[in-house]
């Protein structure tokens, strides 16, 4: 993770709902991060660790070392150094107020990014549970009316009803065509009216259950239906009285059947047919098209009376006049209106009563709308155990089934009952007035009646007449408590109060209902539920509280305590509803989406899938992705239902329903037996279970001894969900069950959540009516305006009438649709057609009550009514106006239809499913599990959020044209956008778009070549130069402001700039960039830049800029722990609403430093680099590649294959070949005879080829090769084509060692030849063979003996190698593929690696004049050996340049041809220009430095020279071979990996050299930043030297920032602040330690470039700190300054190389460093300081500085060979002046004995002085470290240092008058002692002798005075030490007030370093601030701190 705040985060899955929600309005401004912030704190999802205390302690070092220091201890030293330096960097950086602000900011976005990506990313889970649900519910439909098994006899009925009816209707049909006009039709009508008389004899709702009746029946009934249609229209034929009674007939059958689409059928028929008669003849118009008025009176009253309607109160809903005709006849017109008028009434109320339960006011009960809902007395039915008179019935026998109870409903009188709660043996009855009443068990109290007798009859509670109690509940188990919930949200409690569940903060029994007060007061609540020994609440905003028995973690707080008051339960939040069990308790969220659980998990009632007992809410993530819509407990079992109407059940015992009563589910499991009717209510008891259907059946299931699951018996259990006996034709409404006894009831519920599906003659979600609804509107919806309305509405009052009561019957459905959860589908193929429809009502000319219902149908069912995702897209993309006027040119649908689409689109499934992250849900099918979904297609959210843009800038542009127009004004008139408009909608979409985009990205760390990355950049590169437009017009807006109003435009501005692109929504964008890996974020980097210099111009005309830059930089580091947090400090009015703006341009600053940083850094290794890491850092790949990776392997194929093949001609022709290769390909495939024929040669004479090879094509071929590779790689081509004189010079000697050497290997394996003896296969020994007296003129001495022990160590690791690599030789790869490969490896060596090694010439044309020491050797050797003449650096380049300049070639290059001279850049003659040379000087000296020659001692020169040649030969030998280099020690730990494969070994040297030009670029870039402008005038370096900078160089520079900008540009660029460069996956780059890291195989020029680049890094951060010097007189902003200074000084904390070290020294570094670091002795306990006074930011400055001093001397020490002696020089002396200060400090005295200067001096008290040996000991420890090599051991053996060493050590050369030593610190003399151990063998007798001598003489004087004198003064010094103690003593008693004021306080000051204790390991306790404990109840408690205390 990027950010390591000291927070610890846990993201708890049940609050990702609220976290969606927050949008990027909350998060720009400090104050909305801080609430978050804490919200995230009190939820426990961020835990702060305590601040640790700075470490201000680098690394210890061991005080005595004896050994001598290998490199690998000096290189951890260092690392460690650096890492201290980086550790106090970072919490330096990140402790600053926007510091503080950016972490909260961006621990908050991670949070949000969380949610959006847990949430919505990735829904296929979701999806799939969905399809599953509705599928079963689709497989259960077609089950529930399957056909059963029909036998013979059922089809033989059949076809005999069938044929009769056919031949019925025929009959009548012919009777009625062929009567005469006047003829008796009695017949037909006679038969009409006995089907009629059947009908109405029945009774109400006996055909609506279509599932009981026989498909034989239903196809009858659809017959009749047919017929009798066809009857009533005019051209049946029939007569008036039979077309009247056909059409009372229909809506008889129609009303029987119930269903909402066959009274619909019947409305069409009636309009249909009075249209058509209208087109009859006008005269007949009274006797046609009409019903019986008393009829449909009737059929109403059914409908009212089932239903539940009201009676007395009729037609108050009926604007239709219902006026019979004189013979008491009804137009079937109007018929047909009325009717639809009560079916849209009927589903209007059901639907309030549904949707939004509201509790019904008292004083409307009797009259008014809302009462009609539940006025009419309800029926009860009772069953179950009466032993208490819970039933209210007579005897105390158990009812074994329902039984309508009297008792309950006689109690109606007054008002009609709302709810029943059945509890432990009691029953409490709700009425609609808000009083209650109950019976049953009285015992401690829990009726509520004052005392404890039983009840016989309900008896009326006392509540004050002001509560109108809604809901009660009553425990069932244990001894009997009740909760009552009033209307107002206030809660009662009374009954047993054990445990303190009745929540009145005592366990006393309470006989009258009480109010609970405490953590509930002033609380709405809304759900409450009594368990057996706990209870429950939830209040309106969604908090959970719980109290009573804590056992078992039952109340959710995290431990077993019991509470007797409310108490809140911090793990949850949007809680909706909770019911408890017996030691359970589960909650549901608001959105029904989330269902937790805890408590006692025995038996699995919690759901987990365990059986664990659970202390805190965890969610149940078997019902994930389901909608619940209610939750109950039994004892030990859980029931859970759906919005579709399924039931889960999971604990154990017959309560689950799956048929057994022994059997445990541990998670949420469909109870089958109901999976295939929809249930709409569930109630638990204590062990039995009831279940309501949606067509009002009654299912039982559980325990049923006492008779309470109603079968009519008492057997027991009742395993499966039986129907309840004896409620047939009831319409039970509700149900409750006690702990043994069972209610239901048929008044409509007023809280229920469930929509039933179907409602008897109102609601029928199906298609059809959707169908019926559309085609009504179609027919009827033209006409508005004409004066003749359509037929058959006589006025247009009632067609506009008939048309709203189908919009509103539509609406009705939509909702209840909505609020029943029902899936998109139920629209089926109606949803596109009524949409038009809809938007087309909308456009037309219609009357404003229709508009308003139009508009309302479509706001209310959008989300059902909406298109796919993609057709609302591109619905969009034509609706969305494409310039500034386009607004007003938008008709009132298209505006509607926009605002919907957009809202809708807000919603965030479909943001995520837009952007592709997750399935639409609106998918045809499923994408098969197991593939992979496709890419996401980002093509339409492109096109979206380009549009989305370019509108939202139309509207920033508008507001700035006006704010323009009115800036001189004082009062404005800039009309700011409502929510509801459409730029309102714009702006949320498009930063949900973009907070989708970014949390897919965050979370899911893509490649950024993936589509949505993609998308990012390309949203990104248009937002950002429009934000920068923005920006830009405002400082221009403010600039031209008139000064009077500037203010007023000021306060308008920003109100226009916040809601722009540029505004909260850039912030959101930048602020997330951040957490986003660097990659992602290279790509838009010039963007960036651009916006920077836009932000800072607008800041600086701002108020807010200058008060934040002193607060940000005058910030005291880690202030008191007390002190309140940065980021939250209270700003003054009119700079608080800017600090956004500021916070954001350093967040801009912050994002392109660590762009450039991460580029500095560079991809992390890829796998190639990893297999090949041991190669690619080694020497011979040093230089690159020499053409680009595409071609080297094509070459290679073709390479290896002709040489394989033996051929010689391969046409290299077309390959565009640097100049050597071809010859070098030439030299490989036949190598001129003459050089083979000599090697040959030479090699018989040495008598190497011991064996005769026959000849051997593919071994000669390959020694060729290797000879080639030899030769190009060490340089010796030139050498090696001159024709010899005598013997081959060293070099080449060496090569042919070498090539023999592979020669002998390969002939080891080679099969077939003679079993060579065991010593020569081992490769050939070189010191074997005595050199020749040839060999011993050429080779002096010292070379000799070095070559020999060369060779036997070679021998020895030959061998040794040998037994490592080969153990067991059965496996060896066969010899003919052995061979291919070496050839292989030698032709890319030879033509793809540039050769890393300085080519001969070179070397000799680099050589120095002669004359100088080498001049006569080099004479003597003459031709043959011209390797050896190396040079020399001999004074400053340019000396040497000149000298090279005057050398003539004459002789030494003689064959050297001319166009590889001009291939060197060396043109003949002495006029070759200076700088040429000095460039190819430079380029040299670069190359050496790499491979590892140097040129600082002469005496060496050969030797070295030779041992370097001789390593890169043994490279190239092992690489060819494929055998692993020995590996340093330094190396090993590391773990190199050796693979040669040259494919691999290309694509990793092209990674680094990838890498190499990032870093490249972004070195460019950020000197091109830094360097001031005028600097850039100076700079005349041509373009070309920077090939890579790809980014043009800005226009600005980052000094002319605000200067905390400036600061974070830095620490982001240098990685100092708390945000390290992420790259991309898991791999997080720490620091770049150093430049070269990582490139080391890159090309030369490429690493000279970014050496020269970094070069000039620092020598401009030194001209800071120099800078910065000369003004810190001003000292105007001091803190600024330091801070400066500090963060320049971690920049430059890192590796050096010798170059590196010599730069600096020359720059200056030394000096300013020292003058920072000061003196003091207490630097090394920096945290003494504090005490002192320092400011801490100037304390961390001087331990910074010193610090960088310490990295610096100690790699001086390390390198300080390969060092010129100046900079050794300048290191030791800086080191010697540092010494003697501290010593002065430390001996409390000058030591220059200047005692007049030192009196005026304050003395130092012992205690400092103390301080100061001791610092100077730990700085001796350190100089033992810089002492590793000889160079400096000789400068630290000079005299001043043995002086100074000596005086510490005890002896003071002007002998003071006490022999007391001068430090008395035993250890630092001690140490004294060491340094000079060590340093002083570096003299040498003969130069040095005197000075031995003399430290001799002053060490044997130390020695006797230390044992005569010293012992005598250190026993006067006690004595004397003793007295004054005393003497102060006395003075005490004499004078005690006036105690000496210096006594003790000094000593006693002493600093502890902040304690801090570690939250994690607190026992009984928990840490407030980090510092103090605080102890919990448990009594003795302890803490562990977090840091040692020293």
């Amino acid at each position: 993770m990027a950010v390591n705040p000291p927070v610890k985060l846990k993201w708890m899955e049940h609050l990702n709902t609220s976290w969606v929600s927050e949008d990027c309005e909350s998060i720009a401004t400090r104050e909305g991060v801080i609430m978050l912030y804490d919200r995230l704190v009190t939820n426990k999802e961020v835990i702060p660790i305590p601040q640790q205390a700075l470490q201000m302690k680098g690394p210890q070092l061991p005080d005595f070392e004896r050994e001598v220091l290998c490199q690998e201890e000096q290189e951890h030293f260092l690392r460690a150094l650096l890492n201290s330096q980086l550790t106090l960097a970072r919490s330096v950086c990140s402790d600053t107020p926007f510091s503080s602000s950016l972490r909260k900011r961006l621990v908050v976005l991670q949070r949000i990014f969380y949610a959006i990506s847990n949430k919505y990313h990735d829904k296929e889970k979701v999806r799939q549970q969905q399809q599953t649900q509705e599928t079963q519910a689709g497989i259960n439909s077609e089950k529930s009316s399957g056909e059963k098994t029909r036998t013979g006899n059922d089809a033989l009925i059949e076809m005999g009803v069938r044929t009769g009816l056919s031949l019925l209707f025929a009959l009548l049909r012919q009777s009625w065509l062929q009567s005469p006009p006047g003829g008796n039709l009695s017949l037909c009508n006679d038969v009409l009216q006995t089907a009629m008389d059947v009908v109405s004899s029945l009774p109400p709702l006996s055909l609506a259950n279509e599932t009981k009746m026989p498909p034989m029946g239903l196809d009858c009934l659809k017959q009749v239906t047919e017929f009798l249609k066809s009857v009533t229209m005019p051209t049946s034929g029939a007569d008036s009285l039979g077309k009247r009674l056909a059409a009372e007939l229909l809506l008889g059958l129609a009303a029987q059947r119930g269903s909402l689409r066959y009274l619909l059928d019947w409305i069409e028929m009636a309009l249909a047919a009075s249209a058509a008669l209208g087109t009859q003849v006008e005269a007949e118009e009274d006797r046609l098209g009409q019903i019986s008025y008393d009829f449909f009176q009737e059929i109403l009253q059914v409908m009212e009376n089932s239903v539940g309607g009201s009676g007395s109160e009729k037609r108050d809903h009926h604007i239709t006049d219902m006026n019979k005709t004189g013979d008491g006849m009804f137009p079937l017109y109007l018929a047909g209106m009325v009717l639809m008028e009560e079916v849209a009434w009927l589903a209007s109320d059901y639907a309030r009563s549904c949707v939004c339960p509201s509790p019904v006011p008292i004083d409307d009960s009797s009259t008014g709308e809302n009462g009609s809902m539940v006025t009419e007395n309800s029926e009860v039915y009772v069953w179950g155990s009466n032993s208490s008179h819970q039933l209210a019935e007579g005897s105390q026998e158990k009812i074994l089934q329902p039984k309508l109870s009297p008792a309950f409903a006689n109690a109606q009188t007054v008002s009609s009952i709302l709810n029943i709660e059945a509890g432990q043996y009691c029953t409490f009855v709700v009425y609609n007035d808000g009083t209650v009443r109950a019976c049953g068990k009285g015992s401690y109290g829990r009726l509520g009646l004052g005392d404890s007798n039983n009840q016989t009859t309900l008896k009326k509670l006392n509540f004050d007449h002001r509560y109108v109690i809604r809901k009660i509940s009553s425990s069932k188990g244990s001894d009997g408590h009740t909760l009552a919930l009033t209307g107002d949200g206030e809660v009662f409690s009374w009954g047993d109060g054990d445990y303190g569940k009745l929540g009145h903060g005592n366990s006393s029994t309470q006989k009258y209902p009480k109010q609970i007060q405490g953590a509930l007061q002033g609380k709405v609540v809304k759900s409450i539920s009594a368990g057996y020994r706990h209870s429950a609440a939830v209040t309106e905003d969604g908090e959970l509280f719980t109290w009573g028995e804590g056992d078992y973690g039952r109340l959710g707080h995290g431990d077993s305590n019991s509470k007797n008051l409310p108490t809140l339960v911090k793990d949850i939040t949007n809680a909706g509803q909770v019911v408890c069990g017996s030691s359970h308790t589960i909650v549901v969220s608001q959105d029904g989406r989330t269902v937790w659980s805890f408590g006692g998990g025995d038996n699995g009632k919690l759901g987990h899938g365990d059986t664990n007992r659970v202390y805190k809410p965890k969610v149940i993530e078997a019902l994930v992705g389901l909608y619940i819509r209610k939750v109950c407990c039994g004892s030990q079992s859980s029931l859970a239902l759906t919005s579709t109407g399924q039931l889960f059940a999971w604990g154990c015992g017959a309560c689950l329903g799956c048929g057994s009563p022994e059997s445990t589910a541990l998670r949420p499991k469909l109870v089958e037996e109901l999976a295939n009717t929809r249930i709409v209510d569930v109630a638990c008891g204590d062990s039995h279970c009831l279940a309501l259907t949606h067509d009002n059946e009654v299912y039982a299931w559980g325990n049923n001894a006492m008779g309470q699951c109603g079968q009519g018996h008492s057997q027991s259990p009742i395993t499966k969900p039986k129907k309840v006996v004896g409620l047939d034709g009831v319409t039970v409404h509700q149900i409750s069950a006690g702990t043994s006894h069972s209610l239901a009831w048929t008044a409509l519920p007023t809280d229920r959540q469930v929509v039933a599906w179907h409602r008897p003659f109102c609601v029928d979600l199906q298609e059809s009516t959707f169908t019926h609804l559309r085609m009504f509107l179609e027919r009827y919806c033209d006409g508005f305006d004409s004066p003749n309305p359509p037929p058959p509405f006589p006025t247009s009052k009632e067609h506009h009438h008939f048309v709203l009561l189908c919009l509103k019957l539509l609406c009705t459905h939509l909702q209840l649709a909505l609020a029943g959860g029902v899936a998109t589908t139920i629209l089926g193929s109606q949803a596109r057609p009524l949409r038009h429809l809809l938007f087309r009502l909308m456009d037309s000319s219609t009357p404003n009550s229709i508009q308003e219902a139009v508009s309302e149908t479509l706001s209310v069912g959008a989300p059902l009514l909406l298109p796919p995702l993609r057709e609302r897209m591109e619905l969009l993309h034509q609706l969305l106006p494409q310039g500034p006027a386009r607004w007003e040119s938008l008709s009132k649908g298209q505006r509607m239809q926009l605002g919907i689409i957009l809202t809708s689109l807000q919603d965030n499934t479909h943001v995520a499913s837009l952007l592709g992250f997750s399935a639409p849900l609106d998918m045809d099918t499923p994408s098969p599990r197991g593939v992979t979904p496709p890419a996401p297609d980002t093509h339409l959210a492109e096109m979206l959020m380009k549009t989305l843009l370019r509108n939202l800038g139309f509207h920033t542009e508008q507001a700035f044209g006006e704010l323009e127009k009115n800036s001189d004004k004082e009062v404005s008139s800039v009309s700011d956008y409502e929510d509801g408009t459409p730029p309102a909608h714009l702006h949320e979409l498009l930063s949900s778009l973009q907070k989708h985009l970014l949390a897919y990205c965050h979370v899911n760390g893509l490649d950024e070549s993936t589509p949505t990355v993609s998308l990012l950049h390309k949203h990104l590169s248009l937002m950002l130069p429009h934000a920068g437009e923005v920006l830009s017009r405002s400082a221009q807006l403010l600039q031209d402001s008139a000064a009077p109003g500037q203010s007023a435009v000021r306060d308008r501005l920003g109100d226009v700039l916040y809601k722009s692109a540029a505004g909260s929504m850039l912030s959101q964008m930048i602020h997330s960039l951040l957490l986003l890996p660097v990659t992602m974020v290279r790509p838009i980097l010039p963007h960036l830049l651009a916006l920077l210099p836009y932000l800072d111009s607008l800041n600086r005309l701002l108020p807010a800029a200058a008060v934040l830059e002193d607060q940000e930089l005058e910030w005291p580091l880690h202030a008191a722990p007390e002190s309140i947090d940065p980021s939250a400090i209270p700003m003054a009015q009119p700079s608080k609403s800017w600090v956004w703006l500021v916070d954001l341009e350093r967040a801009v600053g912050l994002l392109v430093g660590r762009c450039l940083g991460g580029m500095l850094v560079g991809m992390p290794p890829s796998q190639d680099e990893r297999e090949t890491s041991g190669w690619i850092s080694s020497p011979l790949f040093c230089s690159g590649l020499e053409m680009n990776a595409q071609d080297i392997v094509r070459i290679l194929s073709i390479v290896s294959e002709s040489v394989a093949s033996g051929g010689t001609e391969h046409n290299l022709g077309d390959y565009n070949l640097p100049t050597p290769l071809p010859q070098l390909v030439d030299l490989s495939s036949h190598l001129s005879i003459t050089l083979w024929n000599n090697m040959q040669d030479f090699a018989r004479s040495k008598d190497w080829d011991t064996i005769e090879v026959t000849d051997d094509p593919v071994l000669d071929m390959v020694s060729r090769l290797l000879l080639a590779c030899l030769l190009k790689h060490c340089g010796l081509l030139q050498v090696a084509s001159q024709p010899h004189k005598g013997t081959p010079g060293r070099g080449l000697v060496e090569v042919y060692r070498c090539v023999y050497k592979v020669r002998r290997k390969l002939l080891a394996k080679k099969p077939l030849s003679v079993p060579p003896s065991p010593k020569e296969v081992d490769p050939p020994t070189k010191g074997v063979v005595k050199p020749d007296d040839d060999d011993e003129l050429e080779i002096d001495e010292r070379d000799e003996e070095e070559q020999r022990a060369r060779d036997e160590e070679g021998l020895e690791k030959s061998k040794s190698k040998d037994d490592e690599v080969r153990p067991e030789p059965e496996v060896e790869t066969p010899y003919p593929s052995l061979c291919q490969a070496l050839m292989q490896r030698c032709v890319f060596l030879l033509l793809a690696v540039r050769p890393s090694w300085p080519s001969e010439e070179e070397l000799l044309s680099l050589s120095p004049p002669k004359g100088l020491k080498t001049g006569s050797r080099e004479s003597g050797r003459g031709e043959s050996q011209p390797e050896v003449a190396h040079y020399e650096s001999s004074g400053s380049e340019d000396e040497a340049a000149i000298a090279l300049a005057a050398r003539l070639p004459d002789g030494m290059l003689s064959s050297a041809s001319s166009d590889d001279d001009q291939r060197q850049g060396h043109s003949h003659g002495p006029d070759r220009s200076l700088t040429a040379v000095r460039e190819a000087l430079k380029r040299l000296k670069w190359r050496q430095h790499r491979v590892g020659l140097t040129a600082t001692c002469d005496v060496t020169h050969g030797s070295q020279y030779m041992r370097l040649l001789h390593q890169l030969m043994d490279t190239v030998v092992a690489f060819a071979c494929d055998e692993p280099l020995t590996q340093s020690v330094q190396e090993a730990e590391e773990d190199l990996k050796w693979g040669t494969d040259p494919c691999t070994v290309t694509m990793a040297m092209c990674h680094q050299q990838a890498r190499a030009e990032m870093r490249l670029e972004s070195l460019n870039q950020i000197l091109s930043l830094l360097s001031s402008s005028e600097e850039k005038t100076d700079q005349s370096t041509p373009a070309s030297q920077y090939p890579f900078q790809t980014s043009p160089s800005p226009a600005f520079n980052c000094t002319s920032l605000l200067d905390s900008v400036h600061l974070q540009f830095l620490a982001g660029c240098f990685g100092l602040g708390m945000l390290g460069p992420v790259m991309v996956g898991a791999h997080n780059t720490s620091q770049l330690h150093h430049y070269s890291d990582g490139i080391k195989a890159a090309s030369s020029a490429t690493q000279q470039e970014i050496q020269g680049a970094v070069h000039k890094i620092y020598k401009y951060l030194v001209m800071t700190l120099s800078g910065s010097e000369s003004q810190e007189s001003t000292n105007s902003n001091k803190g600024a300054q330091e801070r400066l200074l500090l963060t320049t000084i971690f920049a430059l904390s890192v590796k050096y190389q010798p170059v590196d070290v010599s730069l600096a020294v020359s720059s200056g570094l030394l000096p300013l460093l020292s003058k920072l670091c000061g003196t003091s002795p207490a630097l090394s306990h920096p945290h003494q300081l504090i005490l002192g006074g320092t400011s801490q930011l100037s304390l961390v400055l001087q331990v910074a500085s010193l610090r960088l001093l310490q990295i610096l001397a100690v790699t001086t020490g390390t390198y300080a060979d390969k060092l010129s002696s100046s900079v050794v020089c300048a290191m030791v002396d800086l080191l010697c002046s540092q010494m003697s200060a501290l010593l002065e400090a430390a001996g409390g005295q000058d030591l220059t004995g200047r005692k007049e200067e030192s009196e005026g001096k304050p003395k130092l008290s012992t205690r400092q002085m103390k301080l100061a040996e001791t610092a100077l000991g730990d700085f001796l420890v350190f100089l033992r470290r810089v002492a590793s090599s000889r160079s400096v051991q000789l400068k630290m053996a000079s005299t001043p240092w043995t002086n100074l060493l000596l005086t510490i050590a005890g002896s003071s050369q002007e002998r003071s008058s006490s022999a007391l030593p001068l430090v008395s610190n035993l250890r630092t003399r001690l140490l004294a002692l060491h340094l000079l151990e060590a340093v002083l063998p570096a003299c040498s007798p003969s130069t040095d002798g005197h000075h031995i001598r003399q430290v001799c003489d002053q060490l044997f004087s130390m020695l006797s005075t230390s044992m005569w004198e010293t012992p005598l003064a250190a026993s006067r010094q006690a004595l004397k030490l003793k007295e004054e103690e005393i003497d102060k003593k006395l003075l005490k008693h004499q004078n005690p007030d006036a105690g000496s004021p210096d006594a003790g306080g000094e000593e006693e000051n002493m600093a502890v370093q902040e304690a801090n204790f570690d939250s994690e390991r607190t026992v009984c306790c928990s840490v407030e601030n980090g510092h103090t404990l605080v102890h919990g109840a448990g009594g003795r408690g302890y803490g562990l701190g977090s840091t040692g205390i020293s």
